[in-house]
């Protein structure tokens, strides 16, 4: 099949199954690269916000609220 006869549909489930750094554009993969690292960070300079410890105490009895939406129980 010729690049012009694949369909969009063809072309994302090509694009989810053949995924990893090397097919995305140099600046897609430094973007992706950073958000990562920037998350992991986050996460690692959070660990001890007193919002964190409180969560810790309250473990799976956890209730989150989302707006427009009911309680929900974990």
């Amino acid at each position: 099949m010729s690049q012009s006869n694949i369909s969009l549909t063809q072309s994302l489930a090509r694009f989810i199954v053949e995924p990893g750094f090397d097919s995305l554009p140099v600046e897609a993969a430094r973007i992706v690269k950073t958000g990562f690292i920037d998350t992991v960070a986050t996460m690692i300079a959070g660990r001890d916000e007193p919002v964190v410890r409180i969560m810790r105490i309250r473990g799976s009895a956890a209730v989150a609220r989302a707006r427009g939406a009911g309680a929900v129980q974990r």
